[in-house]
């Protein structure tokens, strides 16, 4: 005998962010700050040199920029993957009703 379709059905409820991915956003931004107010060429200088490396005045590409861009946000990858998917934090903020974050 087949199955019966249940009616309780899951919904998605849309538009999810994961906080940890967001913040590790956050160092990039507030170091490069300070840069923006001196000009839009030196703050766009600063945002390619943290987040990608490289500074496209000299030419030059240095990995040890990224430690204030690009690794924060690879940490709040593997931190959005590990713990709030392995280890069940996501369900249990979905369960507890929390509509918009994710960690």
């Amino acid at each position: 005998m087949a199955k019966k379709k249940s009616k309780n059905r899951k919904r998605n409820g849309g538009l999810k962010i994961p906080i940890a991915v967001v913040a590790g956003f956050v160092p990039g931004v507030a170091r490069s700050y300070e840069h923006w107010q001196s000009g839009w060429s030196a703050g766009t200088r600063e945002m390619g040199r943290i987040y990608l490396g490289y500074d496209w005045w000299n030419g030059t590409f240095n990995w040890k920029w990224m430690l204030f861009g690009m690794m924060p946000i690879v940490l709040g990858t593997v931190v959005h993957k590990i713990v709030g998917g392995k280890l069940g934090v996501n369900r249990a903020i979905a369960g507890a009703g929390i509509p918009v974050i994710r960690l």
